[in-house]
């Protein structure tokens, strides 16, 4: 037994204490949670997208940027609850964490999905509901390592997973 067999899902070991930020095999369950989330998420922000620019006309840039913040306030809230639940924050906190997020996972969304898609809907021509996706896959993974390294950190000790004790 590697000390792994018997851990929480989605936290870090003793026996993986040495991994980078970059290795994500230690915790699967978190992965999937965060994918799962951001499927729900991502359908909020294509709803809200095709709602503005497909009804209300607005122009896909900045109905992006809405949309974008719609789906980082979801999600937030979603991570807090779930994918980064064993790693719980009282109030003060969790408002640190939101703006830690909106910072990161929500400036990342933002300046990189609304980058996307100005290339792929006004240089090439793609559909702005195809080229949403793109946005999303594109920044999910840089997501993905701000909030576990960044946003939901354990106080005392920034950027770390919490560790097992038995």
């Amino acid at each position: 037994m590697t000390g792994d067999e018997t851990a929480v899902p989605g936290r870090l070991t003793e026996a993986a204490g040495g991994r980078g930020a970059f290795h994500l095999g230690w915790q699967p369950y978190r992965v999937a949670a965060f994918a799962v989330v951001g499927i729900a998420g991502f359908g909020v922000q294509t709803a809200v997208l095709w709602l503005l620019v497909g009804r209300f006309g607005m122009a896909v840039v900045p109905a992006t940027l809405v949309a974008t913040e719609a789906a980082v306030l979801h999600n937030f809230f979603w991570h807090l609850r779930w994918t980064w639940a064993d790693r719980p924050a009282g109030m003060r906190a969790a408002v640190g964490r939101l703006i830690r997020f909106n910072l990161s996972n929500g400036g990342f969304s933002l300046v990189g999905g609304a980058a996307i898609m100005a290339l792929l809907v006004d240089a090439l021509g793609v559909h702005y509901l195809l080229a949403n996706l793109a946005a999303v896959l594109v920044v999910s993974v840089v997501n993905f390592l701000a909030s576990d390294r960044f946003v939901f950190t354990v106080p005392g000790r920034p950027g770390a997973a919490p560790r097992q004790t038995t």
